[in-house]
């Protein structure tokens, strides 16, 4: 299903000679340019690609690419198994089909792309999902972004601020229409968090479709949980999310 940094700090140190005419003719020459900040990356899938882009913030980026795996309790430190970028992207963008190269395997894979600089420093995307399930050679596919651990937060700055988040759905070869349901839990009263659309045609779902998730921001602590439904859907992860919305200030 598609549901659509680790900030390094380098020291530099300097070296203060007491020969006063040696620091007079370095001040002479060109000072080199150092590092204004960790580089950002960030990504989306749409299937059947990652689309990543990279701004370097003045580092040199030396590998780029997407980590991967399928233990989900290791997703906050994704690394290891990786596809690199065909070339190195420094301040641009790459794209990489990670359906094609993993669709002969099925499963549910965690994954985030990456920028590589200074010795073995890491700057990452946020962590995305996809689920690759094979009926009798058809793939069928549902992908997800960003989303860690089956669950989606929404945070409010103030009472009644109202939160939204995008998701991505494509499936390929369900047999029926979905709908999407949202059940409060406790001390969570209806309405709270809504979903738009309720119901998806299993034409659209093949195309991909975006939907948008609604927390009201009027429950301090508010918890429910949404739910994809439909023919043909058992073998693919994360059918079932976690919601969490809270607001920071009100009464």
């Amino acid at each position: 299903m598609k549901l659509h940094a680790l900030p390094s700090m380098i020291l530099a140190g300097f070296l203060l000679l007491s020969v006063n005419s040696w620091a007079d003719e370095r001040l002479d020459e060109p000072q080199p340019e150092f590092a204004t900040g960790t580089p950002v990356v960030t990504a989306y899938y749409q299937a059947p690609n990652v689309y990543v882009t990279v701004v370097s913030n003045g580092n040199t980026i030396n590998e780029t690419g997407i980590y991967y795996r399928k233990n989900s309790s290791a997703a906050s430190d994704l690394s290891g198994t990786r596809f690199t970028s065909e070339s190195i992207v420094s301040d641009g963008t790459f794209t990489i089909d990670m359906f094609s190269k993993l669709g002969d395997k099925p499963g549910t894979y965690f994954f985030r792309a990456y920028a590589k600089y200074g010795v073995a420093t890491h700057a990452f995307s946020d962590i995305m999902t996809f689920t690759i399930y094979n009926d009798n050679g058809k793939k069928v596919a549902l992908f997800g972004q960003p989303i860690n651990k089956d669950e989606i937060e929404f945070v409010a700055p103030v009472k009644g601020t109202v939160i939204t988040k995008s998701l991505f759905l494509q499936i390929d070869n369900i047999t029926s229409d979905a709908t999407l349901t949202i059940t409060p839990k406790s001390g969570t009263s209806a309405g709270t968090f809504t979903v738009t659309p309720t119901t998806i045609s299993k034409a659209d779902l093949a195309s991909g479709i975006t939907i948008t998730l609604t927390y009201s921001g009027n429950v301090k602590t508010a918890g429910a949980t949404f739910k994809l439904a439909g023919t043909a859907l058992d073998g693919l992860g994360h059918t079932t999310l976690n919601l969490k919305g809270s607001y920071v200030a009100g009464e």
